[in-house]
């Protein structure tokens, strides 16, 4: 079951921008990302362009995944 939280937060990091700017000063690409939270790159891609809504169980994780990342920066 998906968290209404985390997964409010995964829109918010795509529409903003945030998440591909968290992704890039990481100096990680598409598939970085995509790897772990389970998706192909151009799923990232697609969320980051505002393309496609991020949605289930893999915008929860990209959320958990992108915070993780803007802590350690």
């Amino acid at each position: 079951m998906t968290d209404p939280v985390v997964l409010a937060q995964a829109r918010r990091l795509a529409k903003s921008g945030a998440g591909r700017m968290i992704r890039v000063n990481a100096d990680l690409t598409l598939k970085d990302i995509a790897d772990p939270v389970g998706v192909s790159p151009t799923t990232i891609l697609r969320w980051e362009r505002l393309e496609r809504v991020p949605h289930g169980e893999a915008a929860e994780r990209w959320a958990r995944l992108l915070n993780d990342l803007s802590r350690g920066l």
